[in-house]
């Protein structure tokens, strides 16, 4: 029987994505209603038979531990193995968008050589897919492979999201470059790297100690530069992916949720997302409350009109307010006759009666100052 360990890499943000998390680490995210981002990562490993993972966590870290306590929900609170917190490092002038830096595998390598482990499953953290590395690591026995990395072949990356990796790959299977692919549009699929791959134990071990000179060097990079010493090989994935790394992709990505053949893929099949749970009633509407094409969780109270949004749980929306095209955080209220259209809500956030607040779909209005009472009155109106 294999010996497989994980790592989940949270300790880097993009460009991009400080704008939409400037207060908690992109890993910590919610997402869908009641998820957050590193539920999808921490899963997937679950789900193919991973019962040691260690967790790379940032600098704003308190949102992280909260939402992982011991590990119970995914079963990971356990006498061997479960969840290892490790410290990741503080990078100062190093490149904080590498998501697999060096730096953080030789702080915490004792992950590395306290172990008899023979694979390595390693894993970014804002990546929403539903996948199995089982046969990843099939693959991998059977080719006798170094490296097996998951892709899929896409069309485009936004102009908003973070630049991607693309394969190029022989038709045996086996990967013969890395490159790095600046954002794009076109008619030709191209092989994204999902950042996510299986690696020998010992392989990656020998990586973090040849570089230790070099603790800012993504181990991407590495793969690359040493690719043709190397048995890499590639694995497709043709299931959803939405890499979250702006405000407009944690947009798409949530409105992507209220399409019913992509929430069975991610949250009906065979392998479950698994989440923290919590213990809240059914929602309640009110005489004047409705909801159409929307994904209300837990927890909510409806009076207004609810239309084409996500609300996560203890959302309440009081009477004559109307909400279209919208993601609405944990436990904000809506106060009466308010127009919310377009708009990221931060958790915890108080909107004012009779307010009015309108984004686009390219560009979502999103309000960040959650825990306060905000105002915007619609001139003419009280």
């Amino acid at each position: 029987m294999r010996s497989v360990n994980g790592i989940i890499s949270c300790n880097y943000e993009t460009v991009h994505s400080r704008e939409l998390s400037p207060s908690r680490p992109l890993a910590a995210t919610m997402i869908g209603g009641r998820y957050r981002l590193i539920d999808f990562a921490l899963s997937n490993m679950v789900n193919s038979g991973v019962k040691t993972i260690g967790i790379v966590i940032p600098e704003k870290f308190r949102s992280i531990l909260d939402h992982l306590g011991a590990g119970k929900p995914w079963n990971l609170d356990r006498k061997n193995g479960g969840i290892f917190i490790l410290p990741g490092t503080e990078f100062g002038l190093f490149n904080k968008e590498n998501k697999f830096a060096v730096a953080d595998l030789q702080t915490n390598v004792e992950i590395l050589e306290r172990t008899a482990a023979e694979y390595m499953v390693v894993s970014s953290c804002n990546q929403v897919m539903n996948v199995s590395y089982t046969p990843m690591l099939d693959k991998m026995d059977e080719n006798q492979a170094d490296i097996c990395l998951i892709y899929k072949n896409v069309k485009e990356i936004p102009a908003d999201e973070e630049p991607g990796w693309i394969l190029k790959i022989d038709p045996d299977g086996k990967v013969r470059a890395l490159v790095r692919q600046e954002p794009f549009s076109g008619k030709e699929l191209k092989p994204l790297f999902m950042d996510a791959f299986v690696v020998k134990r010992t392989l990656l071990q020998e990586m973090v100690d040849g570089y230790a000179g070099h603790g800012s060097l993504d181990v991407r990079q590495i793969i690359h530069n040493n690719i043709q010493k190397l048995n890499v090989q590639a694995y497709e994935h043709k299931g959803y992916l939405r890499r979250v790394s702006s405000v407009q992709s944690y947009y798409r990505c949530n409105m992507d949720m209220l399409n019913q053949e992509i929430r069975n893929e991610l949250f009906m099949g065979e392998n479950k997302i698994f989440t923290k749970t919590k213990d809240n009633p059914p929602t309640r509407y009110g005489t004047w409350g409705s909801a159409e094409d929307a994904l209300i969780s837990g927890g909510c109270t409806v009076n207004g009109q609810v239309e084409r949004s996500v609300l996560f749980r203890g959302v309440q929306v009081e009477t004559g307010a109307v909400i279209k095209n919208s993601v609405i955080m944990s436990d904000s209220f809506i106060g009466k006759d308010s127009i919310l259209e377009n708009v990221i809500l931060d958790k915890y956030t108080f909107i004012d009666d009779r307010s009015v607040m309108k984004g686009k779909p390219e560009a979502p209005l999103l309000i960040l100052d959650k825990r306060k009472k905000l105002i915007h009155r619609e001139k003419g109106w009280g």
